[in-house]
């Protein structure tokens, strides 16, 4: 620790919050000392007390996870980056529930250490239509950020299991396809994951019936930016799977990072 004062105000902290077998752990304590001295942070909405219950997970301790936060709001001020809507992230880090925690832990340590965002900003947990006519959540819109200027939509997945054949129907063809005006402004950052060009085509053959659905659908403009997804011919009402072959081969890079 830096100084007695900053040990024992972290002790003190810890054992309030009900955390008292981290009051032992040096590195704990000074993530914590660290950590409370971001403003960032602060203005994200994290209070002393709120540092304190941060909880960690198999196989991130609750130092590692301090001292990402710190990173992400040190990043944060040195590239004028905001970011919006932060609370939903302060409630999971708090929770119980360790499978949302790894996940979010991710975007952290994405945004602690990514430059692009510099003088944007980022909204977390963004509300979208989908073609299921009901609303499905945005992990992240960085606002302004595709290559036309328009808002980006980014999707993160952590670990084995996060993306399945269900996923890509839901989150996939469902919502970014049907939310987005065109492939630049759908993107997804993946740390662990098995996704993967090969997997990615299994699963959209295996979900075809839900993107014939929509091109036959009566929304025409829907359909057309369907077809054009899939270079399908106006003619057709159909996908094929070599027009899915096609689809992830010319595009898998560009969206899954």
């Amino acid at each position: 620790m830096n100084t007695a004062p900053d040990a024992m105000y972290a002790y003190e902290q810890l054992y309030k919050a009900g955390r008292s077998g981290l009051r032992q752990n040096t590195q704990a304590l000074q993530a914590y000392s660290n950590a409370i001295k971001n403003n960032k942070l602060r203005e994200l909405g994290f209070s002393d007390e709120l540092l304190a219950r941060v909880n960690g997970y198999n196989p991130a301790a609750y130092d590692e996870i301090l001292t990402d936060l710190d990173k992400l709001g040190s990043t944060l001020q040195r590239n004028n980056t905001k970011l919006e809507n932060f609370n939903a992230t302060i409630s999971i880090l708090t929770g119980g529930n360790g499978n949302y925690r790894q996940g979010v832990h991710w975007i952290i340590q994405d945004l602690g250490q990514e430059s692009s965002f510099a003088s944007k900003t980022l909204m977390m947990e963004v509300a979208v239509e989908n073609a299921r006519e009901t609303f499905s959540f945005i992990d992240l819109v960085c606002k302004g950020c595709s290559r036309a200027g328009t808002d980006l939509m980014i999707e993160y997945k952590s670990g084995p299991g996060s993306i399945t054949s269900g996923t890509i129907k839901k989150q996939f063809i469902e919502r970014d396809l049907f939310k987005a005006n065109s492939l630049d402004e759908i993107q997804w950052r993946t740390k662990n994951t098995n996704i993967s060009p090969d997997n990615l085509k299994s699963w959209l053959k295996d979900n075809k019936n839900a993107i014939n659905d929509i091109i036959q659908g009566n929304d025409i403009s829907l359909s057309n930016k369907y077809k054009g997804y899939f270079k399908i011919n106006e003619r057709s009402n159909v996908v094929t799977d070599v027009q899915i072959d096609n689809f992830v081969d010319n595009n898998f890079s560009k969206i899954f990072k």
